[in-house]
């Protein structure tokens, strides 16, 4: 999702696309340097992430990888079930 303008359309989509009860599997940067310039517009934090997903979304992992750093992951790995109430 880093490398797309408009990121809560394409989640959007992804639900829209995603069964309700179907798993969402996400991997983002967040220690990361840019890459792809000029198409890399975003990074995102657990509690980004956690409220990007709140309405659609039950949480299952949410992971920092490579956390050699205290609190400054590389990354998240997220696996999310779409709740069967999801308005989309």
């Amino acid at each position: 999702m880093e490398h797309v303008d408009d990121y809560r359309a394409a989640l959007a989509e992804m639900t829209r696309i995603l069964r309700p009860g179907g798993t969402l599997l996400l991997g983002v940067p967040f220690r990361q340097a840019i890459h792809m310039a000029p198409q890399d517009f975003w990074r995102f934090t657990e509690y980004g992430l956690r409220h990007l997903l709140a309405h659609d979304y039950e949480i299952v992992v949410l992971d920092g990888m490579d956390e050699s750093e205290a609190g400054f992951p590389s990354a998240y790995w997220v696996t999310a079930r779409r709740l069967e109430s999801s308005s989309r």
